[in-house]
This record gives C-alpha cells, structure tokens and sequence, in this order.
C-alpha cells in the first residue's frame, strides 16, 4: 500500500544511456536510479503461446517468465527519495514509498549485519530482493521449485551489482539478515513473500 510520494525513474533504455555518458553525472540518486530501472524494471512483454496474460521481461532471466522477485529500498540518504521503505513497481518503473521507518544505525547493524554491518562506506540505501513464491507455484508445483527462485534472486542481485559498479555505486551484499525485520517493516506474510537478499549501496569515494 503506497502511502507516501511516488517517484518515477527512468526507462531502462534512457537508463542505460544514462550510466554511458563520460563522465557520468555527479548526482548519486540519479545513478542508483538508472541501475534499478535497468536490473528491476520490465524491458519488455512476452504473449506466451498459450492465452494469459502477457509475460515480463527484464535483464536477466527468470523460468518460465515467471519473475517471481520483488525490489524494495530502504533509503537513507538518496537525493529525490525521502527516507523510509519504497516497492520497486518494474510496470512503470517508480519506487513508491511505503512508509517512513526512522533511520536507526544501531538496530540496522543489529537487522542487517552482513550488508550494512559490514559496508566499508557511508550506506545511502539497502536494496531488499523478496520471493512471491505464488508466483513459480502456479506452473512449476514441485518441491525443486523452492530452487529456482533463489536462482532467480541471484541473477537479479547479479545484475544490480555489475550495473552499480559501472554507475560508480559502492556496493556490499550479503545473506546475514533478520527476514523478520524486513517482512515486519514490509508488512509481509513471510508464506506468501519472504525477504531473501539484501544489498547496501553508497557512494564511492574515489569519484
């Protein structure tokens, strides 16, 4: 449930063309930005041979199309963001904010211990990759399915990561986490969407 400001990003074609510009530009917001909407955004729609709906694309690969990955950020201090959680909607692509938790270094250290525990740098936001698990469980109804959709966080993270460092965005990611305190903070039934994969991004310092 969106109850703050939405803010918009830019299409995966405008963002790649953003993070090719030399030199690129000084705004952090604006980099973390086109690396979103390049690893979460949909880049295109598939209509599968059967009738349904169409199937999403995006810059890496999901089984079956069935992109059952979430993003949502926590955000520090992004310019254009204001602090508290935001869901990642790929359709569009924007991030719309969901509320506005206080920033509490000590208790992320405590929820967080591997990504912002560990970040060698300021951490401006936390990217949070969840499965709906619904999502692979409507075609693929076998237990390997539980498999796949950690391949599919993978990928993504992947991607987010390799498109960071080429937008000059530290990063520092890891499966040390308390689910709990992100599905609590998401309003998340962790049977339904579970937090999977978190990754601190900042700033480099050697722009």
């Amino acid at each position: 449930l969106t109850v703050g400001p939405i803010t918009r990003l830019p299409a995966p074609r405008q963002a790649a063309a953003l993070l090719q510009e030399r030199p690129l530009t000084e705004n952090f917001g604006d980099r973390l930005s086109a690396a979103l909407s390049l690893a979460f955004g949909a880049v295109g729609w598939a209509q599968p041979a059967w009738t349904g709906a169409p199937t999403m694309r995006r810059t890496s690969p999901s089984g079956g199309a069935r992109h059952p990955s979430e993003c949502y950020l926590l955000a520090r201090s992004v310019d254009g963001l204001s602090p508290g959680w935001h869901h990642l909607h790929p359709r569009t692509p924007a991030l719309c904010q969901l509320n506005s938790t206080a920033d509490d270094e000590e208790q992320l250290a405590v929820d967080y211990p591997g990504s912002f525990g560990r970040a060698d740098f300021e951490v401006a936001a936390l990217v949070v990759i969840t499965t709906v698990f619904r999502r692979n469980m409507y075609r693929y109804r076998e237990p390997r399915t539980f498999r796949t959709v950690h391949m599919d966080v993978g990928h993504l993270a992947a991607t987010f990561m390799a498109l960071c460092s080429v937008a000059r965005i530290e990063t520092c990611a890891h499966d040390a986490t308390s689910p709990a305190a992100t599905e609590s903070a998401l309003g998340l039934d962790w049977l339904d969407e579970g937090a999977q994969y978190v990754i601190a991004v900042g700033e480099r310092g050697d722009r």
